[in-house]
């Protein structure tokens, strides 16, 4: 078992507000058709906070970013919140003791989480109705790709915060 490292709180609170700045713009009418598609950029900040910053930090965003989410969503009450708190506490314990964190993994952990999340929202939403391949698969693939975007904007921010580190020392 690995020793915990030390918390960074001032690139955690930094990392909050890039999701602050993420969440306004999901939620901000006008950005995505959502009777078309609808990605939830939630999500893979919730995967990433977890693999980069570990089980416990990780559990912790998903659980507030997903009653964030719950609380602008009339259908999905407490999913979100359940859901994103497993998924950040889960891949955080996946990097520390099954997969490696690099790109190949995150993308094979988003692109399975994805549609797992799409999938339970549509077994609650539309079960009975076939609007499965009008708003979920685009969805799917929008979140998919941004969640690569994601990925590589976390190693950025981690190449420049171990710089600024590595100065201050």
């Amino acid at each position: 078992m690995k020793k915990s490292k030390a918390l960074d709180y001032p690139f955690i609170v930094f990392i909050a507000i890039v999701y602050l700045i993420i969440y306004i713009v999901q939620y901000t009418d006008g950005v995505f058709d959502k009777n078309l598609y609808f990605p939830q950029l939630m999500l893979p900040a919730t995967l990433f906070t977890g693999m980069f910053l570990g089980d416990r930090v990780g559990a912790i965003f998903g659980f507030f970013i997903g009653t964030a989410v719950d609380a602008v969503s009339a259908e999905t009450i407490c999913y979100n919140g359940i859901f994103m708190l497993l998924v950040g506490y889960f891949v955080g314990v996946l990097v520390q003791f099954v997969i490696n964190n690099n790109f190949r993994s995150a993308l094979i952990v988003s692109s399975a989480l994805t549609l797992l999340y799409y999938f339970g929202l549509w077994v609650i939403n539309d079960f009975d109705k076939p609007t499965l391949t009008l708003c979920y698969i685009p969805s799917y693939f929008i979140t998919v790709f941004s969640s690569i975007i994601l990925y590589l904007s976390w190693l950025l921010f981690l190449k420049i915060r171990k710089r600024q580190l590595q100065n201050k020392n």
